[in-house]
């Protein structure tokens, strides 16, 4: 027999252990000696020993399970009835008691957490309830999705409360998610349906404008193509990336036409400026006719000026009056030599002269009038208009000799 500080073995290899001054038998160690059998037994009651240390240790530092910490008192005073180690298991009563007290201890702790957390938990997920049915109506779709699902994710982490308040609450959450979540896809199907309607819109002024891109019907297509541009601001947005595809093939037509015309009117302005000198050249033939001598000479030489004037295209709009109201001065002076032959023999001449003359004044106050507007205005008419003035001053004055 071999002796232990807390016990003994038998040369057979069993084991016995002193507790509370009786020995009991720990087992047999058939593997090897006596000794060895010491070795075994006690080295069992290290590892426990060690163990729950360990869970003692865990328990102070708050990581320690509970339901663990009691297995382990309820294994070490297990050892007092049947021990399966070799050493002091007074040890094991001590370590399994001040488990026991700080297992309760912890116990309660975590409970009042998890109370609290419960508590917390239910204020938050009434919080977020309440948020979702704010939410429920808004029409900030991507943004407000984007909240949902971050409150369902934060309702998942939230721990439960109890089934009744968890179900209650989850159903006013689910149910505003829902009113907002068909709200959403009624819109989107709605902007789809508009944006379809929109495509079709914009793909026929776009056919029409590829149509009247090759036009030369430089007025009437420019106008249309105003048009068009209305009708397309008039017509719903689509689907932005369509949006912009379609712009730029309707841009593509009128830029076409647009371009073409400016080729088209560079040209069209050289060949004005060439017919405005033309014109000016029979202007000065023309103007030489006055003062009117021989009215019959004047108004031959003028009829030929007439008719080559009528030949020669048109000038730049903004030269029109000017030329048109000079050429119209000679032809008044003619008329006035005309009138003026016709007085000397007219036996009503000077009652005629009179009815003349009031209407010339009639004309010149006309013209003043419209002369001041565009004066005011700023207008490129003043000139022309000036021109014109002066030639029917120069008929009034010519009449009221001889009214």
């Amino acid at each position: 027999m071999i002796t232990h500080q807390f016990g003994h073995a038998l040369e057979d290899g069993t084991v016995f252990v002193i507790f509370e001054g009786t020995a009991r038998q720990v087992g047999q160690y058939t593997a090897g000696n006596a000794e060895q059998a010491l070795v075994f037994y006690t080295t069992r009651y290290d590892n426990l020993l060690a163990d729950a240390k360990l869970v003692l240790e865990r328990l102070k530092a708050g990581v320690g399970s509970i339901s663990g910490a009691r297995e382990m008192a309820t294994k070490l005073k297990a050892q007092f009835e049947e021990p399966n180690v070799l050493g002091d298991l007074s040890v094991f009563g001590v370590l399994a008691t001040e488990i026991l007290l700080l297992a309760d201890a912890v116990a309660a702790e975590r409970d009042a957490h998890r109370a609290l957390a419960r508590e917390a938990a239910l204020l938050r997920k009434e919080e977020i309830a309440k948020e979702a049915e704010t939410l429920a109506t808004s029409n900030k779709w991507k943004a407000t999705q984007a909240r949902f699902e971050e409150l369902l994710a934060e309702w998942k982490r939230l721990p439960r409360t109890t089934k009744q308040n968890d179900e209650a609450l989850w159903v006013r959450f689910k149910n505003a998610r829902w009113a907002f979540d068909r709200a959403r896809r009624a819109h989107f199907a709605e902007l789809s349906k508009v944006s379809a309607e929109s495509k079709a819109t914009k793909t026929a002024i776009i056919e029409e404008a590829r149509q009247l891109a090759t036009s030369t019907d430089w007025m009437r297509t420019a106008k249309r193509f105003q048009e068009l541009l209305n009708l397309w601001k008039a017509a719903p947005r689509g689907n932005q990336k369509d949006e912009q595809k379609l712009w730029n093939q309707f841009r593509e037509a009128q830029n076409a036409f647009y371009e073409a015309r400016s080729k088209a009117l560079e040209g069209q302005e050289s060949e004005q400026m060439a017919n405005l000198e033309k014109k000016n050249a029979l202007l000065q033939r023309a103007e030489e006719l006055v003062p009117v001598t021989d009215h019959k000479r004047a108004r031959s030489a003028f009829k030929k000026i007439r008719e080559e004037w009528s030949k020669i295209g048109h000038v730049p709009r903004k030269n029109v009056k000017e030329v048109e109201a000079r050429l119209s001065a000679v032809e008044n002076a003619i008329k006035e030599a005309e009138l003026e032959e016709w007085r000397k023999t007219d036996p009503n001449r000077k009652a005629f002269a009179a009815s003349t003359a009031s209407k010339f004044q009639d004309n010149v106050d006309k013209l003043e009038k419209e002369l001041e507007i565009a004066r005011r205005n700023g207008s490129s008419e003043v000139s022309a208009l000036e021109a014109q003035v002066a030639s029917a001053r120069a008929l009034l004055d010519a009449a009221m000799k001889h009214a």
